[in-house]
């Protein structure tokens, strides 16, 4: 039971500059695979591989609807901000508890 609280007291805290720079490069690495999921299944049957940049491209090229294309790559940039300010400002508090500047 030591080690549990050990983990979540000392470990964890200390690991989350880590994690928070991980999930954001994860989060890039989302929007880089877009070549290999439309090259080897082009969406899948059923679309079930289908990514948030291969709807993008399949509503601009194959419906010819660029607006609501370019519309849904505004709203991908919008939330991709938000969730990048999030992490960093929990980042920056955690730093501040620390008692780094």
């Amino acid at each position: 039971m030591e080690s549990i609280t050990t983990n979540f007291k000392i470990t964890l805290p200390l690991m989350r500059p880590i994690m928070t720079i991980a999930l954001l490069i994860r989060m890039v690495d989302l929007f880089r695979v877009f070549d290999i999921v439309y090259v080897m299944t082009r969406g899948g049957p059923a679309f079930y591989t289908e990514l948030t940049a291969t709807y993008i491209y399949r509503v601009a090229f194959k419906f010819g609807r660029f607006g609501a294309a370019c519309a849904l790559s505004y709203i991908t940039l919008a939330i991709s901000i938000v969730f990048a300010v999030y992490l960093f400002g929990n980042l920056r508090r955690a730093e501040i508890q620390r008692g780094y500047k």
